[in-house]
């Protein structure tokens, strides 16, 4: 198996909605994340989301998220 990984930097808001849809994951590995906007983001495109255990993100958010230590 090959995995991949970019660091793109900046995408635009009419780019965002494209960027979330060509992904197979969404990992999101920040502890202090305010509300989690990136990861909500992407579960509306359907995409499977990937986070620290113990990343500041409300609770509803976390129980639907894969979690890594």
């Amino acid at each position: 198996m090959i995995l991949e990984y970019f660091f793109l930097g900046f995408i635009s808001d009419e780019d965002m909605v494209d960027f979330y849809n060509s992904l197979d994951v969404f990992v999101f590995p920040t502890i202090m994340e305010g509300y989690g906007m990136p990861i909500v983001e992407a579960m509306a495109c359907g995409k499977p989301v990937i986070t620290l255990e113990d990343a500041y993100i409300p609770h509803d958010i976390k129980k639907k998220n894969t979690y890594i230590k």
